[in-house]
Parts: C-alpha cells; sequence; structure tokens
C-alpha cells in the first residue's frame, strides 16, 4: 500500500509539474472602480453616522496562469482599495487590502474570450477613519465600520467578463465582479460589505 501511494504520489507531482510547464504565466496591473450595494452601515450618510461611502478607486497586480487543462485558468490577485467620503466638511476613509484566487471558466475562445469566475480572498480592513470636526457622530451600533478597528476577513464573489488578445502574449482582461469583503469571520453583528466591481487588467 505505501508503495502504491508513493507511486501515486509521484504521477501526480511529476503531472502538475509537466502542466506548470507548459503553461504562459501573465502578470500585470489592473485598476478599477467599486460601487456599495450594501450594507446601509458603509453607505449611509456621515450626517446619520455612516461611513459616507458609494465608491471606491482601487489597483493592484494579477497573475494568471494558462494551464492546458481548458477551460480553467488562475488568476492571483492583489487589490488596494480606497474608501472616501465627504460631507459638510467631515471626511471620511477606509482602505482595505485584498489578496485572492479566482477559477476563470472559459465559456469560448478566440481574440474575445468570454468568461465566468469564482474568487476567493483574504482581507484586511485597515481603521476607519473620520477628520476630527465636532460635528460627527460615529454610529456606535454593533458592526459599524466607524465603531471597528483595524481587522482581517475572508470574501468571496463571481464575475463575468472576457480576455481580449489582440496580439500575441498580451491580455487585456475585462470584467465585473460581486464581491462580499467580509464573508467569513466577522460574526453576526458585522455588516457585510458588498459591491460590484469594474475592473481592467493589462497582462503581457
Amino acid at each position: 500500500m505505501k508503495k502504491i501511494l508513493l507511486t501515486l504520489t509521484a504521477v501526480i507531482f511529476l503531472s502538475t509539474s509537466y502542466n506548470f510547464a507548459q503553461s504562459t504565466v501573465l502578470v500585470g496591473l489592473s485598476v478599477g472602480t467599486s460601487n456599495i450595494s450594501g450594507s446601509t452601515a458603509y453607505n449611509e450618510s456621515i450626517a446619520s453616522g455612516g461611513g459616507g461611502f458609494s465608491s471606491a478607486f482601487h489597483f493592484g497586480a494579477a497573475m494568471k496562469f494558462s494551464v492546458p487543462i481548458p477551460p480553467m485558468t488562475p488568476r492571483f490577485f492583489f487589490d488596494y482599495y480606497m474608501f472616501r467620503g465627504n460631507e459638510a466638511g467631515v471626511e471620511t476613509s477606509q482602505n482595505i487590502f485584498s489578496i485572492g484566487l479566482s477559477t476563470q471558466f472559459t465559456v469560448t475562445r478566440g481574440m474575445i474570450s468570454p468568461y465566468l469566475s469564482l474568487d476567493g480572498c483574504y482581507n484586511y480592513f485597515d481603521k476607519f477613519k473620520y477628520s476630527t470636526i465636532s460635528s460627527y457622530t460615529p454610529n456606535t451600533a454593533s458592526g459599524s465600520p466607524s465603531n471597528l478597528s483595524s481587522r482581517s476577513r475572508f470574501g468571496g464573489g463571481f464575475a463575468i467578463g472576457a480576455d481580449v488578445n489582440l496580439i500575441e502574449k498580451l491580455d487585456i482582461d475585462l470584467s465585473i465582479r460581486y464581491n462580499v469583503m467580509n464573508l467569513f469571520g466577522g460574526g453576526s453583528s458585522e455588516p457585510n460589505l458588498q459591491f460590484l466591481t469594474f475592473n481592467a487588467s493589462v497582462l503581457f
């Protein structure tokens, strides 16, 4: 039995090594915007003690492995989100660092290759900040972003997109992604941060 297990392990290892040796690795940069769809604790007006966030700019890096196991393409990513609010002279902000893995399933291959994707990510929420102006009263309800210190959460989502390959080894990746950034680890009292992201990546 031990010899059989060792043989199977060796076969799997060699097969995986061969597949990745045959793969094309593309690396590039990403930019985009995210529009918050929930919860209200994040996009509620600053006058009501909320975050006052409506959208966020993000930038980051991405890496794709074009492995010879069509139609699947693994995608690693790192994104830095910058949420900002401004109302009646009060400024709010929160930054989120996100690192994750997508499993991309290509529908058809060609110069324009549409795909569907499932995403998983690890997210670090920087501390919620606001300008020290007496007119702002933070929402002290349990789970409100203004009542939480920096923290780490696991998230997930899905996407639809397309790879545009105008020339060889140059991929323009355009996608619309739905993400829940604190899907796990926040407890029942913490409101989910959900947003719809428009993302563009250039990889080569």
